[in-house]
């Protein structure tokens, strides 16, 4: 892949700081210009009674389904503590590849949809004849609600435990001041979305500019998303096939190759 191939492609990044760094310095290598304006800023649990328990009977679950890289992330230092080694006989499940190998980390193996969603892991064998078995869900604070009550519909007594909460942050002015700068100079803007909390929480953050922004391209990570983006007002809307940088960095790739997301001359 060329060095420039993104070169005059403007590029807000969305995802949390800690997350953030390693997208924008590919996509600066390959050429983009980017701004880093967080959506999100993940923090941890702390209460610890509102968790303790679930992760002290871990053996008494069938499944453990982790939602997301800050799932395993957050929800390991809380299973290192009771569990130094993992109980027999829990099955683990993780909502995409990132997820699967931070688990990988711990040692642990989990069963990976080929849609990288709720409804990809729904579609598992092994979470359809489920009645009577106990599944514990390790997330963050909100979100969906459709993998819970699926699996009780199934039958399976299911548990959640979350383990981070999603917060608005403050955005940074250096950053909000280059944004304008480049919406007053009209050319095309790239906005890369990861959840509808972020598009939430950028409609906060970036009140003074949000309909002006809405000229951008976006490019998101599932077809859900891609609704409640085109609701929002935008017309000019892409889905990445997955979440993980690479995937992401090549679907841009892609549109800009094929003309579909015209760069600054």
């Amino acid at each position: 892949m060329s060095e420039a191939i993104l070169q005059n492609v403007r590029v807000i990044v969305t995802r949390p700081p800690e997350q953030a760094q390693v997208l924008e310095n590919a996509l600066s290598a390959l050429g983009a210009d980017v701004i880093c304006i967080p959506g999100l800023v993940i923090l941890p649990t702390v209460d610890e009674w509102a968790i303790k328990q679930q992760f002290q009977d871990l053996d008494c679950y069938q499944h453990l389904i982790f939602t997301s890289v800050n799932a395993v992330r957050f929800g390991f230092q809380w299973i290192d503590r009771y569990w130094p080694q993992w109980p027999v006989g829990v099955h683990c499940y993780s909502v995409g590849p990132g997820t699967a190998s931070a688990l990988t980390e711990h040692h642990i193996h989990s069963q990976l949809p080929q849609q990288f969603s709720s409804e990809g892991l729904l579609a598992l064998p092994a979470l359809q004849g489920i009645k009577d078995q106990r599944v514990l869900i390790v997330k963050g604070h909100g979100g969906r609600t459709l993998l819970k009550e699926t699996l009780q519909e199934r039958g399976a007594q299911v548990s959640c435990v979350d383990v981070y909460s999603r917060v608005c942050p403050e955005p940074e002015p250096g950053a909000v001041t280059q944004l304008d700068v480049w919406l007053a100079e009209n050319n095309p803007i790239v906005l890369l979305l990861s959840s509808v909390d972020v598009l939430e929480n950028l409609k906060i953050q970036l009140a003074s500019s949000w309909n002006n922004l809405k000229k951008a391209f976006v490019l998101v990570i599932s077809e859900r998303i891609a609704q409640r983006v085109r609701l929002e007002g935008f017309t000019q809307v892409s889905v990445s096939p997955g979440p993980g940088n690479d995937i992401v960095i090549n679907t841009l790739v892609s549109l800009v190759e094929s003309g579909t997301i015209k760069t600054a001359k």
